[in-house]
């Protein structure tokens, strides 16, 4: 009993003691004239910095702090700031001042008082050098700025890092991705200054204010530096989650700097993007082909992305439907081709040195864009990927290809690394694709010199008087030689138990694919007019089919011979009683197959599904599973 009477004692003599201690600091209440003064000047401060009126230095500061709190005490010290101007001596009292402000109410150990202290003190150091941090533009999170700068030119940002919004930050760090690309140079830019880091635009950084009033005064751990290399810059800012929960924001400052060119006139200026987001790179550099050249004839090419979704073939056409219109929103992309030049630096230096820039890529005019293709998806292979099919090309002619992603339209994107192409020599061969049955196919076959070359399958154009396009020609005869296949195939007891299966790990739909992976490949020949030591020469009339000589009637062209992989698939996946068999010798390879070889080109024709570095990655990861368990199995016994 006697101490809770203690406890209740101890309580009132503090609470007494609080009110004492306030009030020894703030007087009484703010009378009505003080508050219509400090409500005046705080409007105004709000409004306009310029607008503020001279009977505000009559505020006082201190009972701010002790009758509304610390964000109007900072806020009173910006407005006195504003109408002052210190000396150096005046400065260093005002720091003092401050701070004993400061320490009266117990506040020193805040963080945000001292990082406010700083920032009002690097406020009038900006006011007192002509330059007023309101001069910054404010960067939003995802919604990058454009803008222009001249020779020996300094442009100041800031960026409000969200503390309450991490994105890819951890529980200790906040992360901020920043990047930026240069949309244009200076007309009297030297290419030969490309590489020179001496005339790039740089990039600092800081979450010290003091970047923007003397950045001579940072050390070099304080601040980060980097230069646009052939229009593109990216970094990362990192900074200690804050102790005080209640500091919400943490703001990183940015300056880009232009070189003091000589002989670039005054009027002259870079035009760039810069943005920063603590989610991702709002713009991106990746020395990747993502999209790649699938092959070309000698008016028409076909591109490709890389794989969008790992999804396997659906038999039910409203699955292919459905998956395409998600893919549809999700793979914006552009492609952007444009005349090579023999300049060896021509890929390096095309947009005189800017084809890293996602902004100078997508502005510059090009031969053909993304509008002038047809565009659709396709699976072959197994996986998703969407195609660009482009047309009125020169034939012997070598183009360059630029490709982009775009992040919510034009707010940023992808910049991939770029590719050279060139369309064959001549018009005997043709580009096919999307065929009904060898699904797989897409590359040149034996054109026809009787009938007009078709851009696409199911056209109008024809190859007899069945009305029956090319493509359709070679896909329909492949088909109807698998039915006879696929009649004996069904005489296999396919549906029977794994033990009276042909093969414990094998079914009848491995045997199938194989087989029709192989077929299409020997029935569709794939043409080029490139001679290699690997291609084989097909004279008129000699063509690999007889019915390719009598109804299509090619012109001469080299051959990429089937892979000799896809022979040996055939008696591996099927049953032995089909008597499957491939050629052993190199010569007798040689007249019919070649060997897939590591080169930079296509020593052989694959058809179906290559194994992706996914899928080696996850049957390395299961071989390595089963090995620790088979070791574990072996040391419990």
């Amino acid at each position: 009993m006697g101490s809770n009477i203690v406890q209740v004692v101890n309580y009132y003599v503090l609470v007494l003691l609080f009110c004492l201690i306030k009030f020894s600091y703030s007087g009484y209440s703010y009378n009505a004239i003080e508050n219509e003064l400090w409500q005046y000047c705080y409007t105004s401060y709000s409004v306009n910095l310029g607008s503020i009126s001279n009977k505000c230095v009559l505020l006082d500061c201190n009972r701010i702090l002790a009758n509304y709190g610390i964000n109007e005490y900072i806020t009173c010290q910006n407005i006195k700031l504003a109408l002052s101007a210190f000396d150096d001596g005046q400065r260093n009292n005002f720091e003092d001042d401050i701070q004993d402000d400061l320490q009266t109410y117990d506040f020193d150990e805040n963080k945000i008082i001292s990082d406010n202290i700083t920032h009002l003190l690097v406020e009038k150091s900006l006011l007192d050098s002509g330059t007023n941090q309101d001069d910054a533009d404010t960067i939003s999170d995802w919604e990058p700025i454009s803008d222009n700068i001249a020779k020996n030119q300094t442009k100041y940002y800031q960026f409000n890092v969200n503390t309450k919004s991490t994105g890819l930050s951890s529980y200790y760090h906040v992360l901020i991705f920043l990047s930026g690309n240069i949309c244009s140079l200076p007309s009297g830019f030297k290419n030969e200054d490309i590489d020179d880091s001496s005339t790039a635009l740089e990039v600092y950084f800081s979450f010290n204010v003091n970047l923007f009033a003397n950045i001579s005064s940072l050390s070099k751990s304080e601040y980060s530096k980097k230069s646009f290399e052939y229009g593109y810059m990216q970094d990362l800012a990192t900074h200690e989650m804050p102790n005080n929960l209640t500091e919400t924001y943490i703001t990183l400052y940015i300056l880009v700097k232009a070189p003091d060119l000589d002989y670039i006139d005054e009027d002259e200026v870079w035009s760039y993007q810069i943005g920063a987001s603590q989610s991702n790179l709002i713009y991106q550099w990746d020395d990747r082909n993502w999209i790649s050249l699938v092959d070309t004839d000698d008016t028409s090419t076909l591109f490709s992305t890389g794989n969008l979704s790992e999804v396997t073939n659906h038999t039910d056409s409203s699955d292919f439907l459905e998956i395409t219109t998600s893919l549809e929103s999700a793979s914006d992309y552009d492609i952007y081709v444009y005349k090579y030049s023999d300049n060896s630096s021509f890929g390096e230096y095309q947009f005189n040195g800017l084809n890293r820039s996602w902004c100078a890529v997508k502005n510059n005019p090009s031969l053909y864009k993304t509008s002038d293709m047809q565009t659709s998806f396709t699976r072959r292979g197994g996986l998703f990927k969407k195609q660009f099919y482009l047309d009125g090309l020169n034939a012997s002619t070598k183009y360059i290809v630029y490709s982009l992603q775009n992040f919510n339209g034009t707010l940023g994107g992808v910049v991939f690394n770029h590719f050279v192409f060139e369309t064959k020599s001549s018009n005997s061969c043709q580009l096919i694709y999307d065929l009904e049955f060898c699904s797989d196919i897409a590359y040149t076959v034996p054109a026809s010199t009787i009938y007009p070359n078709v851009p696409l399958a199911r056209n109008s154009s024809t190859i007899d008087s069945d009305n029956m396009t090319l493509p359709e020609f070679y896909d329909n005869y492949a088909k109807s030689i698998f039915e006879n296949f696929e009649k004996n195939l069904q005489q296999e007891p396919c549906q029977v138990k794994k033990e009276e299966r042909f093969s414990p790990i094998l079914t009848c739909e491995d045997c199938a694919q194989s087989y029709k992976d192989w077929l299409c490949a020997v029935t569709i020949p794939r043409c080029t007019t490139e001679t290699r030591a690997e291609y084989k020469k097909r004279e008129v009339g000699k063509s690999r089919l007889e019915h390719i000589n009598e109804l299509v009637k090619p012109q001469e062209y080299f051959e990429i011979l089937p892979c000799l992989n896809m022979c040996y698939a055939l008696p591996r996946d099927c049953p032995a009683s089909f008597g499957f068999q491939c050629p052993g010798k190199n010569s007798t390879v040689k007249l019919s197959y070649f060997w897939d070889e590591d080169k930079d080109y296509a020593t052989c024709n694959f058809v179906g599904k290559l194994l992706t570095s996914a899928a080696k990655r996850l049957l390395i990861n299961h071989l390595h599973i089963f090995v620790s368990l088979f070791i574990v199995a072996i040391y419990q016994i």
